[in-house]
């Protein structure tokens, strides 16, 4: 894939163009006595120049003075597992650009077709781990907030969350694994096992993995088997009313449902 990608210098400032995959989107960051970037379509500017600045705690600030010793651009067009999102792979388009400055801060832009995105890289307080991608897999992301993994015949479901010590990941096959912070496995957990939390009813949940959906107390006892696939969900009072794909309504009523 061809990046069209411009640098201009002007007064001891460096202007960097990053343009979307579409051509549709266009940001210009200036790097100099602040660090700012904007945003535009083919029509009218969307964000006009905003600063990005950290300030560390022995006052040093990021984004002030900065000059940028090296210029990183790639394209990206690859398609991301997904074991719990309503889509089982999401495509993953971008064009790239990292800026490495002189005092050895980096910072990563991503311009998609419909939006743009900045990560600050700081080499000095990253700290690699390597992986067996051959014995596990890529890996692909965190999983963040509070999941759910059933037992073998989902009698008890349990809570799966980081502690501060353990975090789940998961890999380019949909194999989630809970880690440490030095990547070492305690647990491997089946895609088809993990269910995530769409809707609370005081202290009970529902929760669901593609079209399977149960009724469980937050402690992880199941309540009830949601023999429907829903697509939106409200709590109304005692009741947790769902619609499904057919736009049928169904009501559970929890001082029944837990009797």
């Amino acid at each position: 894939m061809f990046t069209v990608a411009f640098t201009v210098t002007i007064a001891g400032a460096a202007e960097y163009k990053l343009i979307s995959p579409d051509g549709r989107l266009t940001s210009e960051i200036n790097v100099g006595d602040s660090l700012t970037f904007t945003l535009s379509n083919e029509h009218q500017s969307i964000l006009s120049p905003s600063t990005i600045a950290m300030e560390w705690m022995d006052d040093t600030v990021w984004g002030i003075g900065m000059k940028v010793k090296k210029v990183q651009r790639s394209s990206v067009d690859e398609v991301i597992l997904s074991p719990l999102y309503k889509k089982s792979q999401v495509r993953d388009k971008y064009n790239r650009l990292v800026l490495t400055t002189t005092v050895g801060f980096s910072i990563e832009f991503r311009m998609y077709d419909d939006g743009m995105a900045y990560q600050e890289l700081t080499d000095s307080i990253v700290n690699i781990v390597p992986w067996d991608t051959k014995q596990y897999g890529k890996l692909e992301a965190m999983l963040p907030g509070t999941l759910y993994a059933a037992n073998k015949d989902t009698t008890a479901f349990q809570s799966l969350a980081y502690n501060g010590e353990h975090c789940l990941v998961y890999n380019d096959q949909g194999v989630i694994y809970e880690v440490d912070k030095n990547l070492n496995i305690g647990k491997t957990y089946e895609r088809e096992r993990i269910y995530s939390p769409s809707i609370q009813l005081k202290d009970y949940l529902c929760i669901g993995n593609r079209g399977d959906y149960w009724f469980i107390h937050e402690m992880g006892m199941p309540v009830a088997h949601l023999q429907t696939d829903f697509k939106k969900g409200r709590v109304i009072d005692n009741k947790l009313l769902l619609l499904n794909n057919e736009n049928q309504f169904l009501f559970i009523d929890l001082d029944e449902a837990i009797e």
